[in-house]
């Protein structure tokens, strides 16, 4: 597209030139010197292959990674309505006897017949036919953070108390403020209904922003007793993430055909998405086709590609993959390729084989000056990888490595308490992170029962200036 804009201008250059009457003073001829750059032709097949056997090493690498332990920040604890059980259970009384003892009085239509609060505190359903059934102890839950919002010196978190259920029933916005270490809630919520999905958020200068079942997305600025508007609404398509950069919030959608499925994109390997740019200074509301392949979790909240210099066509004798940017077309030799970077001295993408079942995820890392293809097999390292100066960053079931291809070395990225990480909202380009610790709840008449959740331990990211 480039290209052409250049040759239509130079064409009305050209044009201006022809039409302008002769003065009688001669001109000097014109500069022919600055000729557009050709459009370089690569082929995969042309490089030298070089095979690089993973290496993974427990050295802490050098990167300027940033952690708030969260383990030590008093989020408090709250009841969530949806654990009580005249929430969710046709309650409608309870009655206590000299001893103290609870008994529950349900309406007609529930067919439980009793609910016993255990020693341990667990709670014994019984039913009309005589089955039983247990719950953990409807207690009141640490505070966990799910998402998190860098906003210059302070950091947004998005804490929720109700982590059995997944539903955001009982939720509450912190800011810590890095300078200080000061803590304050913002803004909290607790009822049957949840308010909004708390993973869909961002937060701009004070003001948090969210996508609502409306398909709208609304602002609550917390400077103004937490006034809320509604900002914008997007006409077509599902929403799938919500991230924003600098002044700009971004939204991910799967657009939907007429019987609620998902288009295929123009390349026919994955779902049509369409991205939405909403400025928050100017109210301008922008949008633009994305051919990148959908495949990663829904709230990774990260997958944007307006800033990506590159885009991918069908070559049409073989339909592999061809990387096209402003300056090459690069023949990858594959089909459904997966970019990571693309520029003047590097091409890297993800191909993934098939055998028996068993998938293999080969990293191919072109230098275009060596005409050297590095390529190792990173399975076991990679769901996920993100571009850092060359080097990746790559994220797969939990863990972090930071990894060199001309190296074929993955650094392990430590965590704390050998926790697992999740993504959360995108800082300078890259993902941010939040550890996770499992915890254990026992339940039952001699605690048989477990159920398992998450809770926060720490915040990472990396700063890349």
């Amino acid at each position: 597209m480039k290209r052409l804009v250049c040759l239509l201008m130079a064409a009305a250059m050209l044009a201006g030139c022809s039409s302008k009457k002769s003065s009688g003073v001669s001109e000097p001829p014109p500069d022919d010197t600055a000729v557009e750059s050709p459009i370089i032709e690569y082929t995969a097949s042309d490089f030298k292959e070089v095979e690089m056997p993973l290496q993974i090493d427990d050295k802490a690498p050098e990167l300027p990674i940033h952690r708030l332990d969260v383990s030590k920040l008093d989020f408090g604890k709250k009841l969530s309505p949806c654990y009580d059980p005249a929430n969710s259970h046709r309650v409608i009384g309870m009655e206590v006897d000299a001893n103290g003892t609870k008994k529950y009085i349900f309406d007609e239509n529930s067919d439980i017949t009793n609910i016993e609060v255990l020693p341990n505190n667990s709670l014994r359903y019984t039913y009309s036919d005589g089955s039983v059934s247990y719950e953990p102890p409807k207690e009141p839950m640490e505070g966990t953070v799910i998402n998190y919002h860098i906003d210059g010196n302070y950091i947004y978190m998005v804490v929720v108390y109700d982590m059995l259920c997944y539903g955001a029933h009982c939720f509450s916005i912190f800011r810590y403020e890095q300078s200080t270490q000061k803590l304050d809630e913002l803004y909290s919520y607790s009822g049957l209904e949840p308010l909004f999905s708390v993973n869909a958020t961002t937060i701009i200068d004070g003001k948090l922003y969210y996508f609502s079942d409306d398909n709208s997305v609304y602002s609550m600025d917390f400077k103004n007793n937490n006034k809320t508007e509604k900002v914008f609404t997007i006409p077509e398509g599902s929403l799938i993430f919500m991230n924003h950069k600098e002044n700009t919030i971004v939204l991910g959608t799967l657009l939907l055909n007429e019987n609620g499925e998902t288009q295929i994109n123009s390349r026919g390997d994955g779902n049509k998405l369409i991205y939405y740019y909403y400025n928050v200074k100017t109210g301008e509301v922008t949008t633009k086709d994305s051919e990148q392949t959908v495949n990663y979790d829904i709230w990774a909240g990260f997958q944007d590609d307006s800033s990506q210099n590159w885009s991918v066509e069908k070559s049409p004798q073989d339909n592999t993959d061809i990387i096209v940017t402003d300056n090459m077309r690069f023949n990858t030799g594959f089909k459904n390729v997966e970019v990571i970077n693309a520029d003047d001295k590097q091409v890297t993408f993800l191909e993934s084989t098939t055998y028996s079942s068993t998938s293999v995820r080969r990293l191919h890392s072109f230098d275009l000056n060596k005409k050297e293809d590095i390529m190792t097999n990173v399975t076991i390292i990679g769901d996920q990888f993100y571009n850092l100066e060359g080097n990746l960053l790559s994220y797969s079931s939990g863990h972090l490595f930071y990894f060199v291809p001309k190296l074929g070395v993955a650094f392990r990225i430590p965590l704390k308490n050998a926790g697992q990480v999740v993504l959360s909202e995108p800082y300078n380009g890259l993902p941010s992170f939040i550890v996770n610790e499992n915890r254990d709840i026992k339940y039952g008449e001699n605690n048989e029962f477990v159920q398992s959740w998450d809770k926060s331990v720490e915040l990472m990211w990396i700063d890349k200036e």
